[in-house]
């Protein structure tokens, strides 16, 4: 079984896991052009014909400017189309869901920063032997999210 994680955001990433726990793949949304991404997705279809993959469901935030919704939307029906594309099967999960599930909650007064490390290192934590970065953390997440309930 395959399972793909994908953080929609602009300085988001997919990553693919297996049934062991084993992450395949990592790639930052910054490092891959929408073509490769869609190749890479046709890739994993063709070696897994049992996958699923969760999108985070998000939306845009008071304050984010005019054209950086229009790129964030832009991405996320971009990432929904591929999944289609290519037989993916997909569920749509909050991020409140996945973290909830992992009992983390951004506390009262928390950073942005602050809040992202927690979450990078609780990613280190469940994989030690994995280069985490801070664009690929929440990516891992859901993907082990999608593991353990999908």
């Amino acid at each position: 079984m395959t399972y793909l994680g994908i953080d929609p955001g602009l300085s988001g990433a997919v990553v693919w896991i297996n049934s062991q726990a084993t992450v395949c793949y990592t790639k930052r949304f910054k490092d891959i052009t929408d073509k490769e991404l869609s190749i890479l997705m046709g890739e994993i279809r063709a070696m897994s014909k049992n996958c699923v993959a969760i999108l985070e469901r998000v939306h845009a935030f008071p304050g984010m400017g005019v054209s950086t919704v229009w790129k964030f939307a832009q991405n996320y029906g971009m990432l929904q189309g591929l999944l289609m594309a290519h037989n993916i099967p997909f569920k749509l999960v909050t991020p409140q869901t996945w973290m909830g599930w992992y009992g983390m909650k951004k506390d009262k007064g928390e950073t942005k920063h602050a809040w992202k490390k927690r979450l990078r290192q609780k990613a280190q934590e469940l994989f030690p032997t994995v280069n985490i970065q801070a664009e690929t953390a929440d990516a891992i997440l859901i993907a082990e999210y999608a593991r353990k309930n999908y």
